[in-house]
């Protein structure tokens, strides 16, 4: 395309199509998955970056655009990176009638999907892998900069479906690969057998999408792009019996052809429960801020189980099984050491332990979580109307050496009604404690699960119930932990015998069987 010939100040419109004063999200990141994936969430940020499009740069070779994207998903960036895909204003300007939906305006106003969006953000920005709503085609216009787009073959769609699907519960809604936020290096759709192109999309380039065909996004440079939806005359734009959720663009329709789920995703991944999933590339304005919250504990509750249920959570536990076996004999007398029988003593016990915990790496938070919760568990059998009581908090407060002071009770029952919603998220599951990603680079952190609603603590229960390794795995980490306080026997797993190194690019079945314990005929 020609852009020059349109008739527009494209360097003008830069600095004048400006975000909708709504909108909050400006700013995306990078996490590292399994080999060969990796995620891209919106991070949170309320303002947006100016952006500087005065550049001139080369495009890559081919190879050069495979690396880029090979070293984006093996190793990604750290920081976070201004990117806004959204509504912008377009007045003074022709691109409204240049660049329209056809047929799909007579659906009414859905933003993203039959309205003109902007994508502006700096290098290493972008999109992960999605495909269009429902059987919808798109054309996407680069103004400034250089973008490399993964396109897989649409004859591979199910293919690259199956892929994912051995890996996450794919939901059967419409948009549910996009709900992964999932990145998938070249080399590993290579290893897979999925064919793919790589497009190096420059000033001027109008990339078209296929229905259904999955493809990915990143800005090799400053990058400001125009996109929309389109179908050709004779196509359906939704097919009879089209499955959508409340998170897919196509929800807010009413269309007679729509099959709404009345709940989300179980795929989705969450960097914390301050972001905002990268899940579509509209965004849904007008939400006021009480919806917005509900919206967003419900999805850190589905991401959150999620996350302790999936592969990363089974190795995370195997390290923490490792790094207690090879602990000193000194600190696991400490925790195995009879208990006092008082409940004041048991309470200054458990928080000299938790405190302990603090210097211990890897098994901080498991051990420093368990800890906790039977401190809580102590307190609460020593409380009164609900209340922590006053000899409680004297006993605690005087064992770490603090004064007792309003400000240290005050911070003293945070930290209690902290450790009491982790024993309501895993209450029936206790084990559940050993798999938790607080703590280990996931964005979850027990400081951000104090803002949990209680709706998101009931989706993370409900999210949760849904796996068929739940009780294996609550079992396998009660009897740790048990173990750890000289309660029990943790027998031998078939994964001890081995090094981490070579248990990692095990698949998640492979490894759930690696928890069994070893038996007599297994031999040494």
């Amino acid at each position: 395309v020609s852009i020059a010939d349109l008739g527009i100040d494209w360097k003008d419109l830069a600095k004048r199509a400006l975000p909708l004063p709504d909108h909050d999200q400006f700013a995306v990141q990078h996490d590292r998955d399994d080999d060969g994936f990796s995620r891209l969430y919106l991070s949170h940020s309320t303002t947006m970056t100016s952006i500087n499009f005065d550049f001139d740069l080369n495009p890559l070779t081919d190879d050069e655009a495979k690396q880029f994207l090979q070293n984006i998903v093996e190793s990604p960036p750290q920081n976070t990176i201004p990117y806004y895909v959204g509504s912008f204003k377009t007045s003074r300007t022709p691109l409204a009638s240049l660049f329209t939906s056809g047929a799909l305006s007579i659906l009414g106003d859905l933003p993203g999907i039959n309205t003109l969006y902007m994508h502006m953000g700096e290098r290493g920005s972008g999109t992960a892998f999605h495909c269009e709503d429902a059987q919808l085609r798109s054309y996407n216009l680069n103004i400034f900069g250089w973008k490399l787009w993964i396109m897989i073959d649409p004859n591979d769609t199910t293919k690259f479906e199956r892929m994912l699907a051995t890996k996450w519960a794919l939901h059967k809604c419409d948009q549910s690969v996009r709900h992964l936020n999932i990145m998938v290096s070249p080399k590993r759709l290579l290893e897979e057998g999925i064919k793919f192109d790589i497009i190096r999309a420059g000033p001027g380039d109008l990339v078209i999408t296929r229905p259904r065909q999955y493809h990915a996004v990143i800005n090799q440079t400053p990058s400001l792009a125009i996109a929309t939806n389109f179908t050709l005359p004779s196509e359906e734009a939704i097919p009879r019996g089209w499955i959508v959720c409340p998170e897919d663009g196509l929800y807010s329709l009413s269309h007679g052809n729509l099959k709404k789920l009345s709940h989300g995703s179980p795929t989705k991944k969450r960097k914390s429960n301050s972001t905002l999933l990268l899940h579509s590339k509209r965004q849904n304005f007008g939400h006021n801020t009480k919806d917005t919250n509900a919206d967003t504990d419900i999805e850190s509750g589905r991401q959150l189980a999620n996350l302790t249920i999936d592969k990363g959570a089974i190795l995370r536990f195997m390290s923490i099984v490792y790094a207690w076996d090879s602990a000193d004999d000194t600190l696991k007398s400490s925790f195995a050491s009879k208990k006092p029988t008082d409940g004041l003593s048991t309470a200054r016990h458990y928080d000299h332990l938790r405190r302990k915990a603090q210097n211990l790496s890897i098994l901080y938070t498991v051990l420093g979580m368990s800890a906790s919760f039977r401190l809580s568990k102590v307190i609460k059998e020593n409380q009164h109307r609900h209340r922590i009581s006053g000899s409680c908090m004297s006993a605690v407060l005087a064992g770490r050496g603090i004064e007792d002071t309003p400000a240290a009770r005050k911070a003293f029952t945070a930290e209690i009604c902290q450790a009491r919603k982790i024993m309501r998220m895993v209450e029936g599951y206790d084990g559940l404690l050993c798999f938790l990603p607080l703590g280990f680079g996931s964005g979850f952190t027990l400081t951000a699960l104090k803002r949990f609603s209680n709706k998101g603590l009931e989706t993370f229960r409900a999210t949760i119930a849904r796996y068929k390794s739940l009780m294996l795995l609550s079992e396998v980490g009660n009897e740790f932990l048990l173990s750890v306080w000289g309660e029990g026997e943790f027998k031998e797993r078939l994964f001890q015998r081995r090094q981490l190194g070579e248990l990692q690019n095990l698949p998640y079945e492979d490894l759930i069987k690696f928890l069994t314990p070893i038996q007599p005929e297994d031999g040494i």
